[in-house]
């Protein structure tokens, strides 16, 4: 009884373990080139997002200041 015991207890250890080392290899794969869980970007939430795709929101949403070039006319005086 013992030994059935022990047994029992071996293959669920032995199937814990497998499972744990098969999720770890799902996610190492289903996060190669996505962000990791709870990442932030700028106030971006960019968990399983890839690089692209946040790059482009961040450019979109980018606030480029408005430049006035002016010629001058020798001495750095407007013309």
């Amino acid at each position: 009884m013992k030994k059935k015991r022990l047994i029992g207890i071996a293959v669920c250890v032995i199937l814990v373990v497998g499972f744990a080392i098969l999720g770890n290899a799902f996610l190492k794969s289903y996060f190669r080139d996505k962000y990791a869980p709870n990442t932030w970007v700028n106030g971006i939430y960019v968990t399983g997002r890839n690089a692209g795709d946040v790059n482009q929101e961040l450019l979109s949403e980018l606030e480029t200041p408005e430049v006035t070039v002016v010629q001058s006319c020798g001495r750095g005086s407007p013309v």
